[in-house]
């Protein structure tokens, strides 16, 4: 457990510095770039954000299923190269999806293709390619490499922005600059295995092709489909409205990411060790882990997304300018959908429930996408929201009953349910004395109101937490 911890820490901390710059980037961008140029920033990561959901066919979360499985070095760097030369093909693939859909594509899209087509395309082959390396040392449970190859890409990245924006006040030195990025992103991967498993490779069999699409593509796709909800509402958005509310919409989607990120630093951590006790056979143990990381998770998502709730305007107002805040709603609506979010997606992958979860995704992706065009359509910018708000909801009744019929159990005990809603509870009644005292005292200062807030409610938070016992399952 020890090590899983260590893991689960190195995975969370190199994923904050992550989000935290992708948080730090866009605040000084959109003071460096004129507002054409920051939305032409925004649709070039929507669209590559988009083909990333399906690229890369789930072939670099597999590794984590099969490199544990493989106790020759010879064979796991021949994995890793068969994986990453299906990346790459995968990756023209989806290159050449996007040349040919782009004159049906929304005319916000469009217009920026027909500046950025050819950079974007070669930026989008390379980035897919490269993605192996956002789990490769993970599969290994070489828990600091992967912290210092995902802290030091995070870093480059924005370096590499800044600096160029910064230097040139345009915006295509930028995309130079992230061409540059993902050839260092794709050579880690190859300078680890080599590193670590020897000069192996080459020799992909088809056999062996067969067996790793079987596990990984209904999980990628599955994935891909999940999340291509959150993108599809852009989608949404940059074709029913201007490209400043786009851009306030995008904002609102990167907003709940440092919350979310704590559930998957946990969850990729623990996901060798579950396949590991399902292997031994250990099916108790396994459904018992999966609880108390839940438990985990829970000790600081609840909080974060109880305090985003409450300060959502300040906290846009202060990166983003007032200009922004109709991302405020937006945001809101988005943090419900988080707290529904409580992970089973790692039992998913352990039981093998890899096509339902491609049947399920795409049944709700046919369900939400409607739904936000028509709430869209209907009732403006936050109406795009609620339609994959509905869709969550029935998503996670579907979700957590399919998974405990697979596992065997009821809902009752696939979690620590009781558990879970006091710490929430304890979350929401630790943040009303904070409002209170703002709301008497009346700070101005944005930066000063949210320090304070942020301080006070954390040491109330914790006082409580450590009072009630909560803080025990840290060391469980």
């Amino acid at each position: 457990m020890s090590k899983i911890r260590q893991g689960a820490a190195f995975n969370l901390i190199s994923q904050v510095i992550d989000q935290a710059l992708q948080f730090l980037v866009p605040i000084f961008l959109i003071r460096l770039l004129d507002a054409d140029q920051f939305a032409d920033y925004r649709i070039f990561w929507l669209v590559v954000g988009t083909c990333m959901l399906l690229g890369p066919l789930g072939l670099p979360y597999g590794l984590q299923y099969f490199i544990p499985r493989l106790d020759n070095s010879k064979d796991r760097a021949t994995l890793v190269g068969q994986t990453l030369l299906l990346l790459l093909i995968s990756g023209v693939l989806t290159g050449l999806a996007v040349y040919f859909l782009a004159p049906w594509l929304p005319e916000h899209i469009r217009v920026f293709l027909s500046s950025y087509q050819t950079i974007t395309l070669v930026f989008l082959v390379l980035w897919v390619t490269g993605a192996a390396t956002d789990t490769l040392a993970n599969a290994h449970q070489d828990y600091t490499v992967q912290f210092l190859g995902v802290s030091s890409l995070a870093i480059l990245r924005a370096a590499l922005i800044l600096g160029l924006a910064f230097t040139y006040r345009d915006i295509q030195p930028v995309f130079f600059g992230l061409v540059a990025l993902a050839v260092f992103r794709l050579g880690f991967a190859l300078v680890y295995t080599i590193c670590r498993d020897g000069w192996h490779i080459a020799g992909a069999s088809l056999d062996n092709i067969k067996r790793q699409f079987a596990y990984s593509v209904p999980f990628g796709l599955s994935s891909g489909l999940y999340s291509l909800r959150k993108y599809g509402e852009q989608w949404v958005v940059v074709s029913l409205f201007s490209t400043q509310n786009f851009v306030a919409f995008s904002f609102a989607a990167t907003a709940v990411l440092p919350v979310m990120l704590i559930q998957s630093a946990i969850g990729s951590t623990l996901l060798s060790r579950l396949n590991d006790l399902h292997q031994q056979g250990q099916f108790e143990k396994l459904l018992e882990l999966n609880k108390k990381a839940n438990l985990v998770s829970g000790l600081f998502v609840f909080p974060a997304i109880v305090f985003l709730f409450v300060f959502a305007p300040e906290i846009v107002e202060l990166l983003y300018t007032a200009t922004y805040l109709d991302a405020v709603p937006v945001i809101r609506i988005y943090l419900f959908q988080v707290l529904l979010g409580v992970d089973v997606g790692s039992l998913c992958s352990v039981y093998g429930m890899g096509k339902f979860m491609l049947r399920f995704a795409g049944s709700m992706l046919l369900v939400s996408l409607p739904l936000s065009y028509l709430g869209g359509s209907l009732f403006g910018l936050t109406g795009a929201a609620y339609g994959s708000l509905l869709a969550s909801m029935l998503a996670a009744c579907i979700q957590y009953s399919a998974v405990a019929s697979v596992v065997g159990v009821s809902l009752r005990q696939l979690q620590h349910w009781r558990a879970l809603f006091s710490t929430l509870t304890i979350a929401i009644l630790a943040i009303l004395p904070i409002v209170q005292i703002l709301s008497t005292f009346n700070v101005d200062h944005l930066f000063l109101r949210l320090v304070c807030a942020a301080t006070t409610y954390g040491l109330i938070y914790l006082a409580v937490i450590i009072m009630t016992g909560r803080h025990k399952v840290l060391t469980a």
